[in-house]
Formats: structure tokens, C-alpha cells, sequence
């Protein structure tokens, strides 16, 4: 967590590609603490895909991390990928937190480019980043888009957070 965290924070603008369970959300519970440590004014929009991770799974591991007090900070928000199109924040974001970012569409990216803000920001997480598809070229256009809002910047395999006991060790069957 700690060198992505840092690899990261080099540029502020890139994907983390980690196994479910390996912490990307610690990850961007760092960003978002640090972000506010340096500006308590900040503003910050944590995007998830779903209502179940936008009022409990993340609310959740703020309490669990030691950063409950972001629950209601009032430069914090959490919005599902959903209704980002439709914002419109008062000042320029901070940060921008994509939590599983392979949900970005074309819409939902319009926030990063397309109003009277600035997005100064982003972190990107997830477990499946698209890959290009030389032959049917289905999820080209997708990762071209993220590649060119949010790359890759740090990459831990499934076999390597075993390894490192992220994880637990698992069968598919």
C-alpha cells in the first residue's frame, strides 16, 4: 500500500491495479487524509459504483482506518458513478478518488473535463483494468479513455498479494 501510496503521490494522477482485498480503499483513504491534512478546505469526491459501497463499505473502513471524522467532513463527498455526470461542485476539486475506475464511462468522465472546475487529482483503483484487445477491440476505447484521465501507475498481481499474505490463497473451481 505504502510504495503505490507513494508512487502515486509523485504525480497525483493514476490507476492502482491491486488484488481485491490487497487495500486499494486504505490506498485512497491515505490520499484523501493527506489531501486534507494539507487543505482541510479540500475538496473531495470519493466516485464508487454502487449505493452499498458509497454508505457502508467505504464509510465503514474510514471508521476502521482511523479516519471516521471524513464520514462527515463537509469537503468530502461520495457519489456513485451513476450521478457524477449530473454534478456540479461549487470550487475545483482536490481529489478525486475512481474507486473500481473500470466503471468510468464517457459520461461520468465529463466531470473531469467538462465544467467550470478543475479536477487537480486523480487516483484510480481497481482489480480489472481493461485490457487492450488486439482482435475484437472490446475494451479499447475504455482503457485508451483511462489510460489518457487516470494510467496505470503501480500494479501488484493476484500471486504476488498471496504472496505478501494481502490475501488469502484461493481455488477457482
Amino acid at each position: 500500500q505504502g510504495i503505490g501510496y507513494d508512487i502515486w503521490a509523485e504525480t497525483k494522477n493514476g490507476t492502482m491495479e491491486m488484488a481485491t482485498g490487497s487495500g486499494k480503499t486504505r490506498v485512497g483513504l491515505m490520499a484523501a487524509h493527506e489531501c486534507l491534512q494539507s487543505n482541510p478546505n479540500a475538496a473531495i469526491y470519493i466516485v464508487v459504483p454502487t449505493e452499498t459501497l458509497r454508505d457502508d463499505d467505504w464509510p465503514s473502513e474510514m471508521i476502521e482506518a482511523g479516519y471516521e471524522y471524513m464520514i462527515t467532513h463537509p469537503g468530502v463527498t461520495r457519489i456513485c458513478y451513476a450521478s457524477l455526470h449530473k454534478e456540479r461542485p461549487i470550487s475545483d476539486v482536490d481529489l478525486l478518488i475512481c474507486d473500481e475506475v473500470h466503471h468510468l464511462t464517457p459520461l461520468s468522465a465529463k466531470f473531469l473535463v467538462a465544467g467550470d472546475w478543475k479536477v487537480h487529482s486523480v487516483l484510480g483503483l481497481t482489480a480489472t483494468l481493461p485490457q487492450i484487445d488486439l482482435i475484437y477491440g472490446l475494451d479499447n476505447d475504455k482503457r485508451l479513455m483511462l489510460d489518457e484521465l487516470c494510467p496505470s501507475v503501480f500494479k501488484v498481481p493476484i500471486e504476488v498479494c498471496v504472496e505478501l499474505e494481502l490475501v488469502s490463497d484461493f481455488d477457482i473451481y
